[in-house]
């Protein structure tokens, strides 16, 4: 089985660290970094968790420019304390998609995040082929 994943991406970074003190100066946690890990997400998820699949085959079709997610999370107890995006969350609209052989595919997963990858005249267009 061949699927193609259509939309959105961004790189997810998530921080990981320990809280033992509030700020002195104010009520806030002091995080203190300890490791990180980086994975594709939103789209690149879907395409990721599809690819897991030992019988699926896989295409991603998404975004050049990366929007980063960037999670502080408290290790010991997988508290998120903030998510702090890039400056930009918006992307570029798919470029040739009447070019697509959506054909050659046995489904299509469109994973939208309205970031602007996709319009909804995209979307259509991709139900309809």
């Amino acid at each position: 089985m061949k699927v193609l994943v259509i939309g959105d991406s961004c790189k997810d970074v998530f921080v990981y660290g320990r809280c033992d003190r509030l700020a002195p100066s104010g009520p806030v946690p002091v995080f203190v970094p300890l490791y990180s890990k980086k994975n594709r997400g939103m789209a690149g998820n879907v395409y990721e968790n599809l690819l897991s699949l030992t019988t699926i085959e896989a295409d991603l079709i998404t975004n050049k420019r990366e929007i980063i997610k960037t999670r502080y999370v408290e290790e010991r107890t997988n508290h998120m304390f903030v998510r702090v995006d890039s400056k930009e969350d918006t992307v570029e609209r798919i470029e040739n998609i009447e070019k697509i052989r959506f054909d050659n595919y046995s489904a299509i997963v469109i994973s939208d995040y309205d970031k602007g990858f996709l319009s909804e005249e995209d979307i259509f267009y991709i139900g309809k082929s």
